[in-house]
């Protein structure tokens, strides 16, 4: 990286935390201060590319259930995989949607696009409990067996 474009990078993230917004250092997101984890979730996905996407549905999906079969004691991490697949899947009915909106030359007929936005709404779901879940998890291991 050039000194230059150091220097822009390091006085964006700097004007960016005076204003009380979080922006990411590849600048694929910025989010506002009153805005949400799931703003920031929502942002990173869309500046992925849809490869990037497609490996992280792919490879979550298929650790989630490998590591599920082969080690069951392992499930907190087995939903983090499971967290990250739904996570990549989300991003993807996401793109699909922003590429097909009706403002767009092709946009998609008002049934396919309620049933992406409820696989999509559902991904979401499927996501966070599979996040809690695994928190759950980790905490479980790791204070289950401490008492006071």
């Amino acid at each position: 990286m050039e000194r230059n474009d150091m220097n822009e990078g390091v006085s964006a993230i700097a004007d960016a935390e005076s204003s009380g917004a979080v922006a990411l250092q590849d600048g694929a997101a910025s989010v506002g201060p009153d805005e949400s984890i799931f703003d920031l979730l929502s942002a990173r996905a869309r500046g992925h590319s849809r490869g990037h996407l497609a490996l992280a549905t792919i490879i979550g999906g298929v650790d989630a259930a490998a590591l599920g079969w082969a080690h069951p004691t392992l499930w907190p991490l087995a939903t983090l995989f499971a967290a990250a697949g739904a996570y990549g899947a989300w991003g993807l009915m996401d793109r699909a949607l922003t590429d097909h909106a009706p403002d767009r030359s092709r946009p998609f007929r008002p049934a396919v696009a309620f049933a992406v936005r409820v696989t999509r709404d559902m991904l979401a779901i499927v996501g966070v409990m599979a996040t809690v879940a695994a928190l759950a998890g980790i905490w479980a291991a790791t204070i289950g067996e401490w008492h006071h």
